[in-house]
Parts: C-alpha cells; sequence; structure tokens
C-alpha cells in the first residue's frame, strides 16, 4: 500500500500546485477597498420605569405593578441596541432609504436605465454548465429590486464587530471609494436611528393616551396615583426622546475612513485550496493504490 502510494503521489503534487495557482489567481481578482468605522455602545433605553423616579407621587413598586396588571407599561420597546441591529436588515428602513434618498437606484446602478428612468429589463444569456446546475438544483433567482432587495444589500453592507472585552462595538461599511464607505455609514446609521425614534415615540403617545383615560376613570385613590405617576414617567420619556443626540446606541468614536484598504487573507484565498486539493489527491492516490492492490 505504501510504494503504491509513493509510486502515484504525483498525483496529489500535481491537485495541490493546482490549488495553489487557482488561489493565487483568485486573490489577484481581489478588489481593495476602504472601510468607514464608526464605534458605538449599547445605551439602556430612555422608556425604562425607575422606583422613585416620579418624585414620590405614589410608591414605585406600586405604581409598576398596577401598571403592569392593566397591561399598560411605559417601559421600553427592548434593547434598543438589539433592535437597531434587526432594524438595519428591515424592509421599512429599506423603504425608507429608497424613498429619499434612491438607495436602489445606487447600489443597483447596473440594472437602472437612466435615460429611461426604468429598470433595465434582464437580459436571457446563454445558459453555461453551471447555471443548468444551478437551475436543475433550484438555486438561481431572476435578480430583483425593491424593497426587499435593498434590505438584503444594506443588511449585508453593514457589519458588527464586537471590540475585545469590551461592551462596545464597531459598525463598518467598506466600498472601493471612500468618500461612498463614509456616507453610507452615517446615511444608514441615522436613518435607523430615527426610525427607532419614531416608533418609540409613537408607542410612548399610545401609552400617554391610555394613561390619561385610566386616569380619569380610576375611582381608587390610590390607582389613580400610581397611574398618575406612570403617566408623568411616560411624559418624562417622550420629552427625553426629542433630544438631538443617538437614541439607538451611544456613539463612542464618530464615523471615519481608515486610510488602510481592505487586503485579502491569504490562508483563507491561497492555503485552504492548496491543502484541499492536496487532501483530495490523497484520497483518490489512496483510492486507486486500494483498487491495484484488489
Amino acid at each position: 500500500m505504501v510504494k503504491a502510494v509513493l509510486k502515484w503521489s504525483w498525483i496529489i503534487v500535481i491537485l495541490a500546485v493546482g490549488g495553489f495557482v487557482y488561489g493565487v489567481l483568485q486573490t489577484a481578482k481581489f478588489t481593495p477597498q476602504y472601510t468607514a468605522k464608526m464605534t458605538i455602545a449599547s445605551q439602556k433605553s430612555p422608556g425604562a420605569l425607575e422606583s422613585g423616579s416620579t418624585g414620590g407621587i405614589g410608591s414605585g413598586v406600586l405604581t409598576s405593578k398596577l401598571v403592569a396588571a392593566l397591561g399598560a407599561s411605559v417601559g421600553g420597546s427592548g434593547d434598543p441596541f438589539q433592535r437597531l441591529r434587526l432594524v438595519l436588515k428591515s424592509r421599512q428602513l429599506a423603504q425608507r432609504l429608497d424613498e429619499k434618498y434612491n438607495l436602489s437606484r445606487e447600489i443597483f446602478a447596473d440594472r437602472w436605465d437612466s435615460e429611461k428612468s426604468a429598470w433595465k429589463t434582464p437580459v436571457k444569456s446563454e445558459l453555461t454548465f453551471r447555471k443548468r446546475l444551478n437551475a436543475y438544483l433550484h438555486q438561481t433567482q431572476s435578480p430583483v429590486t425593491g424593497a426587499e432587495a435593498l434590505a438584503r444589500a444594506v443588511g449585508g453592507m453593514i457589519k458588527f464587530d464586537p471590540v475585545e472585552n469590551t461592551e462596545y462595538w464597531v459598525i463598518s461599511v467598506s466600498h472601493t471609494d471612500s468618500d461612498t464607505a463614509l456616507r453610507r455609514l452615517n446615511l444608514v446609521f441615522a436613518a435607523a436611528d430615527r426610525l427607532l425614534r419614531e416608533q418609540d415615540r409613537e408607542k410612548i403617545k399610545e401609552k400617554i393616551r391610555f394613561l390619561r383615560t385610566r386616569t380619569e376613570r380610576a375611582e381608587l385613590d390610590g390607582l389613580r396615583s400610581a397611574l398618575f405617576s406612570a403617566l408623568i414617567v411616560a411624559e418624562k420619556n417622550l420629552y427625553m426622546l426629542d433630544s438631538s443626540q443617538p437614541y439607538a446606541a451611544e456613539v463612542v468614536e464618530p464615523a471615519f475612513v481608515s486610510v488602510l484598504t481592505t487586503s485579502p487573507n491569504l490562508s483563507k484565498t491561497v492555503v485552504i485550496p492548496a491543502i484541499g486539493a492536496g487532501f483530495l489527491g490523497m484520497v483518490l492516490v489512496l483510492m486507486i493504490s486500494i483498487f491495484i492492490r484488489e
């Protein structure tokens, strides 16, 4: 068996060299990009209810329990930072970005006909072997535009990376043009933050209307006092939402563009293909050796 493997070992060498050459060629096609970065930190929702925050009007514990029992807790709508990460991939944000900034025309510029002011009709081309295989395996999809496609593009464009051993995060956008990367990062972050602020503002307004109605109808002094305390907290939260500071996350370091461009990871683009091809050659040689031995 060993003799047979050594005899056919040239197959392993050829495949490993082939994998190495393939990796080098793919690496040569890599396009360096500039990366715009912003460091942020999660911050507590301004809608959180705190005991004793209403100036001693009613008991804080009584307030929270009674209001929660009525289904009208004035607390925030979850962690704004986690909601920020979700809303960046949402259709609602994509629709806003498209309506206000025509972002889909910019991202899908190759599909937009500026002369006719309309999306280009997909041109049917001759199917290659790979395209036929993808079609057979139901892996093909026609290029589409619209809110869903833009939401997928924006969600893939924004990257979140945690800063090791801290509570901070770095969000980034990469592009071949540095100004475009910076503009998209600021634009998308501001739009998502504004959307969350508006959503919570409407929710708090609805809670205020509910609390006012319940306060007017309450007959027990204790219940009325508790509801009034919750109403004060909700009014304060609504006032705080008008702040000009970012709502969903605290900006620790404003957005900037790194002067260093991205570079390919040679371990992934060259070494892994070479090792993978060599391993495939080893399997092939073993199969040949076993076949000859039998």
